[in-house]
């Protein structure tokens, strides 16, 4: 079976999603939801968007 990968909408690291320790981090932000490898880049992007 093929793995999905998707990419962190603030440090561009690509990240495997699936339901895992290392799956990738989703969020909504300003109603779009947004892909992240980890809560802290959620955070660091939020806070560069809201700038």
């Amino acid at each position: 079976m093929k793995s999905k990968f998707v990419k962190c909408n603030s440090c561009s690291s690509v990240v495997p999603f699936e339901t895992c320790e290392l799956a990738a981090y989703s969020t909504v932000i300003d109603d779009k939801e947004h892909t992240f490898c980890c809560k802290t880049c959620a955070k660091d992007y939020e806070s560069k968007k809201s700038k």
